[in-house]
């Protein structure tokens, strides 16, 4: 009798199907989620690294024009950011980068 359950469960192949579908579901969903993450984390860091650039841009000039009307004057004001710009931060050398 005992046997006979043995050897019924060994020919029995009704979940073999479901769970090799299983198998393939779970790989692809994992591949799918590692390479997205994987995208993910490249766009994140080039936002970062174009944020970065547009800090390092930022100039602080301004000019004000002289103003007058009746007996009031002022004088004009103007300041000049002459920082040189930066067009790659790809060099090892620090002494190149401006210092803020």
């Amino acid at each position: 009798m005992l046997t006979n359950l043995f050897v019924k469960l060994w020919k029995d192949e009704c979940g073999a199907i479901v769970s090799a579908e299983y198998l393939l579901l779970g790989t692809v969903v994992g591949v799918g989620g590692v390479t997205g993450m994987a995208a993910m984390r490249d766009s994140v860091a080039e936002e970062f690294r174009e944020y970065g650039q547009s800090v390092r841009e930022v100039r602080q000039a301004y000019t004000v024009n002289a103003m007058s009307g009746g007996a009031a004057k002022t004088a004009g004001s103007t300041f000049s950011d002459n920082r040189p710009a930066v067009t790659s931060m790809t060099s090892s050398n620090p002494a190149q980068y401006p210092s803020f």
